[in-house]
């Protein structure tokens, strides 16, 4: 499978359009997150605190299992041939402790890493909020121009639904496919999205559309057809900030296709390319996991 996959500085930013009362809900989600983030580093710092002092106590034992066996062994060599075997055992009990004390650390360890993970997938939805804001100020432009024509919502969205062909800018038509997209009604927003590329193919919402037309296959585990669109997008639109998630993505994509070359190749160049983003560190956690 031939790739000619160019990866440049991050340049376009996602065009789409949603409603106040959807700004709303988005900035309830973020307030939600950031209340389970702020929730779960008081959990991480309470369970150090308990790592530190269950470290301290088996520290503690530990010395005084080590004065116990050096008290052993003066015994031993004073007058107690058989002392041996429980010298022994109690040296392996030393070992065990000292192993409880490593798993301990180790489960710290994990903690960390899922700490680390949630401040990645939080700073992510940052960034999509952030370039859903940018479009708020379209959203209250097309509400008020409809308002100014005296249709309502209801019939403005079935007249729009209905007639999205005869629509004459692809700012119109992209919004009709977007709602669909939210609607999670991938079949027809794809079918309005591909209208809008081949009607508007120069047109800076073409780009948009060709990243939501790939969004919806990924939403429906079509990986076949994700991995096929998402390809589409890098070879027309390298330039777009997406390519990061894009990238990842079609390596998941080639992964759960079990195209495993392809799916190491591509995280390897997402790495190599975008080795600051947030999706070229979960491309190394998969390659790990892969290994």
């Amino acid at each position: 499978m031939k790739k000619a996959v160019m990866f440049l500085s991050l340049a376009i930013v996602l065009s789409s359009c949603v409603s106040n009362a959807e700004g709303k809900l988005i900035k309830a989600d973020i307030k939600a997150l950031e209340k389970k983030h702020e929730l779960l580093k008081v959990s991480v710092q309470d369970n150090k605190n308990a790592i530190d002092r269950s470290i301290k106590r088996v520290d503690t034992k530990l010395a005084e299992l080590d004065d116990t066996l050096k008290e052993a062994k003066k015994l031993l060599r004073a007058n107690n041939a058989n002392f041996g075997q429980d010298l022994v055992a109690m040296e392996q009990n030393v070992q065990k402790i000292s192993g409880k004390s490593e798993e301990i650390i180790f489960k710290f360890e994990q903690l960390e890493k899922q700490m680390e993970e949630l401040k990645t997938n939080f700073e992510d939805v940052k960034a999509n909020v952030t370039t859903i804001a940018v479009k708020k100020d379209e959203t209250q432009t097309n509400i008020a121009q409809n308002s100014d024509n005296g249709d309502s919502k209801s019939t403005t969205t079935t007249k729009v639904e209905t007639d999205y062909k005869k629509l004459t800018t692809a700012k119109e038509i992209f919004n009709i496919g977007y709602q669909k997209v939210l609607d999670k009604s991938y079949s027809d927003a794809r079918e309005i999205l591909t209208y809008l590329i081949k009607k508007f193919p120069k047109d800076n919402y073409a780009t948009s559309s060709q990243y939501w037309i790939s969004q919806t296959y990924f939403a429906e585990n079509d990986y076949k057809n994700s991995f096929l669109s998402m390809n589409t997008f890098i070879q027309k639109y390298p330039k777009s900030n997406h390519v990061p998630q894009i990238l990842y993505q079609m390596g998941f994509s080639a992964k759960s296709l079990k195209l495993t070359a392809d799916s190491i190749e591509i995280f390897k160049q997402l790495i190599k390319n975008f080795p600051s983003s947030s999706y070229s560190k979960k491309a190394k956690t998969v390659l790990q996991e892969m290994k």
